[in-house]
């Protein structure tokens, strides 16, 4: 069924060298007026246009309600939307049915009182926003934005936790004046000023098991039908892959989506070094076991800060240090069709080995006076305890981006948020050292495995090799 948009779709406009991602551009002034759907963009009043994501796995909508304008974009096995002309009550029922049955979204909405954004449940793609006098505009990738991401305007608090690793989940960006838009939250602009609204804190999980089941294939078919559920009810798209990183995380889930979908693209970067050597290993084992199509990249052949590359533009720094090799990965994944790929993001978060903050690191020696005095005030304007592990937000906020430029829609199977109850609900063994995958990947045929490949450390020399091989200086009031 087509919901939303009466036209089909093409290539949709260029965005900052024509990257097919969710972006927006709406004048607050303007009075709200019906939509209409016009050149892949829906189009309001004289200049202002929302254009969504060409993607299977994803819908959209434009209606008018008493007065009000709401575009919707969310994922396909989502409640059919709301049509135009309805009523708010309408749109608000419309998500109900979306929390209900877990569906992500983004929701914009324009008003005579201003225009506000709200993201939906899991943070997937956060909205970038940012406002031009009465202008506000957005999109999944904050270097779309271009000129209003000033590197002479940072926020000292998010570039401070970016140097010392005291990360935190927030709609702070390092540009100043640049808002990401947090799961469940929205962000309001007036015509004068943006600001944002966060939820109330997510309650803990409730174990759904006290205790836990009696025997281990009990937990394994519990777990697998949580999967399943999670895997099959976005099966709208054949265009299908999993990212293989050799991780026990990643294998997990390649494993619960080769079952229902058969042969699936696995994509996959291969660092340097043993750890390379490790990693290949253990993916060739998991692309035999199941059967999958491997498109593996090597990451040294894409080293960071290449003169004329990425960096030398706009770029987000809180982005992935591997920026330039995933963002090759992702095109070519692209090239082979991929539209719907899962992810290993959230396993570690999952299990409980790692909330992804930081903070017991010691301070570097070269931090500058102008981080030394934010360093009190990190804490400060952080988004509440989500459904979602914190550390799985922010590997969304940081690598989602590079996925959605290639016009795929990533999912996080193993951040599902009916898991942690699930998990909380198992005795203490099935959380240490990760027995519960481990016990997964040998119920699937993959027995033995031991600590997954350090390719996080070696992602750290690959940033370091890029830095010396091409003599980037690093200077400033902050390091």
């Amino acid at each position: 069924m087509a919901w939303g948009n009466p036209n089909p779709r093409g290539a949709t406009a260029a965005i900052q060298g024509g990257q097919p991602l969710l972006t927006f551009r709406l004048d607050s002034s303007d009075p709200p007026t019906a939509p209409v759907w016009s050149h892949d963009r829906w189009r309001i009043g004289e200049h202002g246009f929302v254009e969504p994501l060409n993607n299977p796995a994803l819908a959209d909508f434009a209606v008018l309600a008493d007065g009000q304008v709401f575009f919707g974009v969310f994922e396909r096995h989502g409640p059919p939307p709301p049509q135009s002309p309805c009523a708010i009550a309408d749109v608000r029922w419309w998500l109900s049915l979306a929390w209900e049955q877990a569906v992500e979204y983004t929701l914009v909405q324009v008003g005579w009182s201003g225009i506000r954004v709200q993201a939906g449940p899991f943070g997937t793609a956060p909205v970038h926003v940012a406002r031009d006098g009465t202008v506000l505009y957005g999109s999944w990738d904050v270097t779309a934005l271009g000129p209003l991401c000033r590197p002479d305007r940072l926020c000292d608090r998010q570039v401070t936790r970016l140097l010392t690793g005291r990360h935190r989940y927030t709609a702070e960006t390092v540009f100043d004046g640049v808002l990401r838009v947090t799961e469940r939250a929205e962000v309001v602009f007036d015509g004068q000023r943006l600001s944002v609204s966060y939820p109330r804190p997510a309650p803990k999980p409730t174990p759904v098991l006290p205790g836990g089941p009696g025997e281990d294939s009990d937990v394994l078919d519990a777990m697998d039908e949580l999967l399943a559920q999670t895997v099959t009810r976005r099966a709208v798209s054949d265009n299908v892959g999993v990212e293989l990183s050799g991780g026990i995380s990643s294998a997990v889930v390649a494993g619960a989506v080769a079952r229902p979908w058969g042969q699936v693209i696995s994509v996959g970067l291969v660092v340097p070094g043993a750890a390379g050597t490790a990693q290949i290993q253990r993916r060739l084992r998991y692309v035999t076991r199941f059967r999958l199509r491997d498109l593996g990249l090597t990451a040294g052949d894409h080293r960071p800060f290449l003169p004329g590359g990425r960096r030398e533009r706009v770029h987000d720094p809180a982005g992935p240090r591997e920026v330039e090799a995933l963002a090759a990965l992702a095109g070519r994944a692209s090239q082979y069709g991929v539209k719907l790929l899962y992810t290993g993001t959230g396993g570690n978060a999952l299990l409980g080995a790692d909330d992804g903050l930081g903070g017991d690191e010691p301070l570097p020696g070269w931090l500058g006076w102008r981080a030394g005095q934010t360093l009190d005030g990190l804490g400060e304007g952080v988004a509440p305890p989500s459904m979602v592990a914190g550390a799985a937000l922010m590997a969304a906020a940081a690598r989602n981006p590079v996925w959605l430029a290639e016009g795929i829609w990533p999912v996080a199977p193993l951040a599902d948020p009916r898991l942690p109850s699930f998990v909380r609900g198992l005795a203490p063994r099935w959380r240490e050292d990760r027995y519960l995958f481990r016990q997964r990947l040998s119920a699937y045929g993959v027995p033995g495995e031991g600590p997954d490949p350090d390719v996080g450390g070696v992602s750290s020399a690959l940033v370091g090799a890029g830095m010396s091989g091409y003599s980037l200086e690093c200077r400033g009031e902050y390091g």
